[in-house]
């Protein structure tokens, strides 16, 4: 590390995540967002992101667990073309027809030797026509191979600060004032 001190910026390996869920959703979610009308998707991972968004939609899941599930998460961006917080709900994990849009989504096992590997990753998406089409997304959008754009960017904070002024923090005492009783 100290080789590299000052020439080697590590920052610039962090990746960026388009929608608010788990890294491992964010390949699916872009070719959702990119190709509108799609009734059914066949994604061909490696065995880690399999793993970590291959979990089963179950009624009574926390917006944690709903994160990493591929099937909601997909869902959602079928009906809405984005991922929005507000619908990680009791109410919307019960949604019948989110449930059954969700079992649209099929996820195979690549077979990539890398335990560790998030890319490259197959989509066969099925059109609402009916035809087929088959992508391949190399690098995951958001990551340093595949950056997002300023404009994703903006739309990402407008969207963010958006859902902050409808839903302010709540005010917090100062950990001083509650520790002693004074400032």
């Amino acid at each position: 590390l100290v080789a590299t001190l000052g020439s080697v910026w590590r920052i610039a390996e962090n990746s960026v995540k388009p929608w608010p869920s788990g890294r491992a959703s964010q390949a699916t979610l872009g070719v959702l967002a990119d190709h509108p009308g799609v009734s059914a998707i066949e994604a061909h991972v490696p065995t880690l992101i399999a793993r970590l968004v291959g979990r089963a939609w179950v009624p009574d899941m926390s917006p944690a667990y709903a994160r990493l599930c591929l099937k909601f998460l997909a869902a959602l961006m079928m009906t809405d073309g984005r991922i929005d917080p507000r619908r990680f709900t009791a109410a919307h994990f019960a949604d019948p027809v989110l449930r059954g849009l969700g079992e649209r989504v099929t996820i195979i096992v690549d077979g990539n030797p890398d335990p560790n590997a998030l890319a490259p990753q197959r989509f066969v998406l099925t059109m609402t026509g009916g035809d087929r089409r088959e992508i391949v997304v190399p690098a995951t959008l958001g990551s340093p191979d595949n950056p997002i754009s300023q404009a994703v960017s903006e739309n990402k904070l407008d969207f963010a600060l958006g859902l902050a002024a409808k839903h302010p923090a709540t005010p917090r005492p100062d950990p001083l004032t509650s520790l002693s009783g004074t400032p």
